[in-house]
């Protein structure tokens, strides 16, 4: 059972013209999403630099879906700001973003599986669907 995030915009970090901050900038595309820290980063101790693995449920552009990219496994980089976690697309999945035209902000809903620090693997709400 994942933490399902509905219909978030995606921003691009410092209109792409300085890098993600550190510890994620050297994985971190320029597309990020951020989501209350009471959701993710508190309740699982998850520190600046860890992986969130899941996967896209869908992808809107101006109100135009695109179908394409559902259903793609997506790897993002936390990083903890005050009371936000801005979770960093890596550069694989934002490469494929920017193929797609994806230059402005854009929707995503997503479904948030695993946690990862180091190698140990925390699953993510693991007995009931949790949504924001």
């Amino acid at each position: 059972m994942p933490l399902i995030l509905l219909s978030k915009p995606v921003h691009i970090w410092g209109l792409g013209l300085i890098p993600p901050p550190q510890p994620v900038e050297k994985d971190a595309s320029i597309y990020y999403i951020s989501i209350l820290s009471t959701y993710l980063s508190i309740p699982y101790e998850l520190l600046s630099g860890c992986r969130v693995e899941g996967e896209v449920i869908e992808v809107k552009h101006r109100g135009q879906v695109l179908p394409e990219l559902g259903g793609k496994k997506v790897v993002l980089l936390l990083h903890r700001f005050v009371n936000l976690d801005n979770l960093f697309f890596s550069r694989e999945i934002g490469y494929e973003f920017r193929d797609y035209g994806l230059i402005e902000p854009f929707e995503i809903s997503l479904k948030l599986e695993k946690a990862i620090i180091d190698t140990r693997e925390i699953p993510l709400y693991p007995k009931r669907d949790v949504t924001i």
